[in-house]
């Protein structure tokens, strides 16, 4: 993500690019980050790298196709970063765009590949040619994607007001009416219990939709948890172990291995 923070930075231009005919839109906007991108680049973990690139690849022709011009995607790196425009009804473009990232996050943890993010909204422009992106609904996802912490994609608190949502609890029953893909649950860790916890985020349920794919690989992911929850000095283990909570949660009958750990060191 390193890659893109200058230019995401950068002031949002009140005029025409150069060489651009600028116009941006009021959009949905998703920043995705791929944890751990960089110690695969750095331990030259090749194949890898070409797997996710491969997957994310696959997914984008996949995703457009199943929505439309209205979505739009790109990679930048160990960034993905997806858009989806607001001329018609806004919680049709939430809802969208959520169902859009747990599909993102779903296949990539199927790699193995542990995935962060926020969704936002603002204006933004995207010209894959030129490779230009830019906008407030940008800036807005890169400034709250951090809040995420854990391998989840949360929804930017200020989108709730913006969108004239009572509150949390009435966003997610309003998009939950169209198939489960928001929760609020949060689970303790030894560094953060829930008690120390300052606010509940809501964020995709990426586990909760049904997905045949995935389902195949339900027992793939538990042996890949299974294994890096015993790696107590990683640096990603508590974040390991959120997900670990999140997995036996969503999987009862799938996490035996995880759920025996669970038991003796969770």
């Amino acid at each position: 993500m390193t890659s893109i923070r200058k230019k995401i930075k950068k002031n949002t231009p009140s005029g025409p690019v150069s060489g651009l005919n600028f116009k941006s839109n009021d959009s949905i906007v998703a920043l995705i980050d791929v944890l751990g991108f960089k110690e695969m680049v750095v331990k030259n973990k090749a194949a890898l790298v070409q797997r996710y690139f491969n997957k994310v690849i696959d997914t984008q022709n996949g995703l457009q196709q199943l929505k439309g011009p209205r979505l739009k995607m790109a990679l930048l790196s160990d960034s993905i970063i997806l858009s989806y425009d607001l001329k018609q009804s806004r919680n049709d473009a939430l809802f969208q765009m959520i169902s859009a990232c747990a599909k993102v996050q779903r296949i990539l943890l199927t790699e193995k590949i542990l995935t962060r993010g926020s969704i936002s909204f603002g204006s933004f422009y995207m010209n894959t040619n030129y490779n230009v992106l830019v906008g407030s609904g940008l800036v807005r996802s890169y400034l709250s994607e951090r809040q995420a912490k854990y391998p989840r994609i949360i929804i930017d608190p200020e989108l709730i007001s913006q969108f004239e949502f009572k509150n949390y609890s009435d966003l997610a029953s309003t998009m939950n009416q169209r198939g489960n893909l928001i929760s609020d649950i949060e689970f303790s860790t030894e560094r953060t219990p829930t008690s120390r916890l300052e606010k509940r985020l809501l964020f995709v349920d990426y586990l909760a939709y049904y997905d045949p794919y995935f389902e195949l690989n339900t027992n793939k992911i538990e042996t890949f948890l299974s294994n890096e929850i015993k790696k107590t000095k990683s640096e990603y283990y508590e974040k390991i172990e959120w997900l670990s909570h999140y997995f036996v949660q969503s999987f009862p009958n799938n996490s035996k291995k995880l759920r025996t750990l669970r038991n003796t060191k969770l």
